[in-house]
């Protein structure tokens, strides 16, 4: 029989790869983002309540009443929401991005994303028929080329996707940036898709700015946010998109035909997470800025150089000094020689620098784990 593969240039993520190649050579791992702590003992206690009071069924599609109302409370000093028109619970901030995108995206669109991007951005614009459209951030602080932004700002161009706190490299947008943003959009129909799923990892008393939270900007913009990230419960798969009522109701168009619920027992137990504990997501800036100061003041920098991340979990570190090696190559030689997994930068890319000797490390571990991780990092010959 024959068949006919959709997408052939699609293939195993890094994450994927490097995964299996950690377990092989028993690697500390610092590749992926998710945390090896687990979350707060109360959420975690609710999560048991609600299965032994049998919340097992489906979810009103649009998310339970409670989480709703808790969500529109979390953003009430920025934003006013409409718990019933306007937020969506959703399978992850996965499900939300590709929810979000079939809705708003129609065949022929084009979308401008910028390099390095998270690697499900590319596939899932190509998914709902629009063409993605890449433009590099500057190193080394990874900043936006406005200039470049307005050049390839199209009659075609549908959306811009933008993600900060920034994952893979930890930058984060400024005031300015949303000043030019308006700028640009005035007199045009171009949506704005707000990957925002480290909004409470900003660091080093930066303010964080939102098109989401910019009276010029609200009406066309949907934010995602995860709880996953939130609460240290990655694997719970919940997330939630926030927005104007009229670009709500169209991703629940498609939100509805493609899980259209989520995870009850979650629901119900991170509803009550916010409503015991509502400060719970605005410190973990401070709990995030803890963990990467303590790697960064473990780690030899005159090996490795880096500016410290301004938000997520992410660091970069830069090994120009070490080695010359393409950072796929310092990636699978940091795993097979020393044990320890990271993520190169450049796989992030469509068409990454001649030169990039940047690899990604995830911090969100405990302790224990960055001081193992520096320990092996300075030990590295040049």
């Amino acid at each position: 029989m024959r068949f006919f593969t959709k997408f052939p240039e699609i293939k195993e993520t890094i994450f994927t790869s490097v995964a299996e190649m950690a377990l092989q050579y028993d690697a500390v791992n610092l590749s992926q983002g998710f945390p090896d702590y687990t979350g707060d003992p109360f959420l975690l206690q609710r999560l048991a309540h609600y299965a032994g009071e049998k919340k097992h069924q489906y979810a009103p599609m649009s998310g339970i009443p409670e989480l709703r109302q808790q969500i529109a409370k979390l953003h009430r000093e920025k934003v006013k929401l409409d718990p019933d028109r306007q937020i969506l619970v959703t399978s992850g901030a996965t499900e939300a991005l590709a929810s979000s995108l079939l809705a708003l995206v129609k065949a022929g669109d084009e979308v401008i994303i910028f390099d390095p991007s998270f690697d499900c951005y590319a596939p899932q614009i190509k998914f709902a028929g629009g063409r993605p459209i890449h433009l590099n951030l500057k190193a080394p602080d990874f900043h936006i080329d406005w200039d470049e932004v307005a050049a390839a700002i199209t009659p075609k161009t549908s959306l811009i996707l933008l993600n900060f706190p920034h994952n893979p490299t930890g930058s984060i947008l400024k005031q300015k940036d949303l000043d030019t943003l308006h700028q640009l959009l005035q007199g045009t129909s171009i949506l704005i898709l707000s990957d925002e799923v480290y909004q409470y990892m900003v660091f080093d008393q930066s303010p964080y700015v939102s098109p989401a939270y910019d009276k010029r900007l609200d009406h066309r913009t949907i934010k995602i946010v995860s709880f996953g990230k939130m609460f240290h419960v990655t694997g719970w798969k919940i997330g939630y998109c926030i927005g104007p009522e009229n670009l709500i109701s169209e991703i629940k168009k498609v939100h509805q035909f493609n899980t259209f619920s989520s995870f009850t027992p979650a629901q119900y137990a991170i509803a009550d997470m916010l409503d015991r504990f509502p400060q719970y997501p605005f410190e973990l800036g401070e709990f995030y800025q803890q963990k990467r100061d303590f790697f960064l003041a473990n780690l030899d920098l005159t090996k490795w150089s880096c500016s410290p991340s301004q938000g997520s979990y992410f660091q970069l570190l830069n090994y120009k000094n070490i080695s010359k090696l393409s950072d796929i190559e310092m990636c699978k030689t940091l795993i097979e020689q020393h044990q320890l997994a990271t993520i190169p930068i450049s796989v992030f890319y469509k068409n990454p620098p001649l030169e990039s000797y940047y690899l990604r490390l995830c911090f969100a571990k405990n302790d224990k784990t960055l001081s193992q991780a520096t320990q092996i990092l300075n030990a590295v010959r040049v």
